[in-house]
């Protein structure tokens, strides 16, 4: 069984960060960003604590693969820090409709999309 711990967040903070800090200085053109760098860049908006950018990211890393489950779930804890439940429950419905092996976790942070 996979177990958090403060080493592996603190990792996975510094590879999302060291995956932006690539991204830019090999100057990809935003327009240019595959679903997987607007992932990353709305992962690195979250950490630095600006939730509605990181939320625009999200949805753009959507428009380009609707099936990206990964950035329906992140966005949807997102959504529900800010307080726009009902888009969050939305969101991790249609994170656990790609991914149904996922219900523990969303069920962890958002039960009303569970049930």
């Amino acid at each position: 069984m996979y177990k958090s711990t403060p080493s592996r967040l603190l990792r996975f903070m510094y590879s999302i960060n060291q995956t932006i800090i690539r991204g830019k200085s090999m100057s990809v053109e935003k327009e240019d960003y595959t679903e997987h760098d607007w992932y990353a860049e709305a992962k690195g908006l979250e950490s630095n604590d600006k939730l509605e950018e990181a939320v625009e990211a999200y949805k753009k890393s959507i428009e380009i693969n609707p099936d990206y489950a990964k950035s329906w779930y992140y966005m949807s804890m997102v959504l529900e820090e800010l307080g726009r439940k009902d888009e969050a429950i939305k969101a991790a419905k249609k994170a656990l409709e790609l991914k149904p092996g996922w219900k523990k976790h969303v069920k962890e942070f958002l039960p009303e999309a569970v049930e």
